[in-house]
């Protein structure tokens, strides 16, 4: 349901306001990059090749800033490598926030299941993976335990 936050306690508030305002732009096969962002109103045309898709990172876990882009890019060579063992497709995702002053590398993954996305996400300590599907722009929480959905503008 857009809109619906199904659980906010103190700690989650903070980073979920965050993660509803971040935009990821995606790079499909065809070397197009589309910005996908939470709306209040969808629009934009739905032209990747799953129903669904998440976008993940293992950068900066458990939102540490710590980490050098060296040992992020080591991090995400490591999810790659298990989400493609695992059978999923993925394109090239970056996620930054409105002012492009925090910008975390990942993946958009296709053809694996809520279940499998989340458990590689808690492995590589991250709080939260997005799920895109028509319409829909969908934080899930791996580490913190919120989903919250609003609608998806694709540019």
């Amino acid at each position: 349901m857009v809109g619906k936050v199904e659980r906010v306690d103190e700690m989650t508030n903070d980073f979920w306001k965050f993660y509803m305002e971040t935009h990821v732009r995606v790079t499909d096969d065809h070397t197009r990059t589309h910005l996908l962002m939470a709306t209040d109103v969808p629009s934009g045309e739905w032209n990747f090749p799953a129903e669904e898709f998440f976008v993940m990172t293992a950068a900066n876990p458990w939102s540490s800033d710590q980490f050098t882009p060296q040992m992020n890019a080591a991090l995400n060579a490591g999810l790659r490598r298990g989400l493609e063992r695992a059978g999923a497709f993925l394109f090239d995702a970056v996620g930054h926030d409105p002012a492009s002053t925090w910008i975390e590398p990942g993946f958009a993954v296709m053809g694996l299941d809520e279940a499998t996305v989340l458990e590689f996400a808690r492995q590589f300590g991250q709080n939260a993976v997005y799920r895109m599907s028509p319409g829909a722009f969908t934080c899930v929480g791996a580490l913190l335990e919120n989903r919250e959905t609003r609608a998806l503008q694709i540019s």
